[in-house]
């Protein structure tokens, strides 16, 4: 009777501390919902980006001048050709980078959880 009345005991015990994680999983994850939201949508920035002349629409000659930026990037022996091997490099190059952006975020999310998860500084009581 006694080993019963533990095991109920240890298992209510588990099931109250893991309420806790399992709610905070969830705000961690709607904030990082909230973040994407935040940003605007691919359309908006890729405007952004191109519409260098801010007429609200995107000219060839801009839409050529950005990409042609993109392709002077990519010539590593600025010879005017590219290459598989200066394609595959500038792939690689996005990749990465793109990976170091994720891992940052990553970072100030998991910044954010602890900050949020510490217990707030008591303020000095009045005497």
């Amino acid at each position: 009777m006694k080993n019963i009345k533990l095991y109920v005991l240890g298992t209510v015990l588990v099931s109250a501390l893991s309420v806790p994680v399992a709610v905070r999983a969830e705000e961690i994850a709607g904030d990082a919902a909230n973040d994407a939201m935040k940003r605007p949508p691919a359309g908006e920035r890729m405007m952004e980006a191109l519409d260098t002349d801010k007429s609200g629409d995107v000219s060839l000659e801009e839409f050529q001048a950005k990409h042609a930026e993109q392709f002077k990037t990519m010539d590593a022996n600025s010879d005017g050709k590219l290459t598989k091997d200066e394609i595959g490099k500038a792939h690689d190059a996005r990749k990465a980078k793109m990976q170091e952006r994720m891992q940052e975020k990553r970072e100030q999310m998991k910044d954010k959880a602890a900050k949020d998860a510490a217990p707030a500084e008591e303020a000095p009581k009045a005497e």
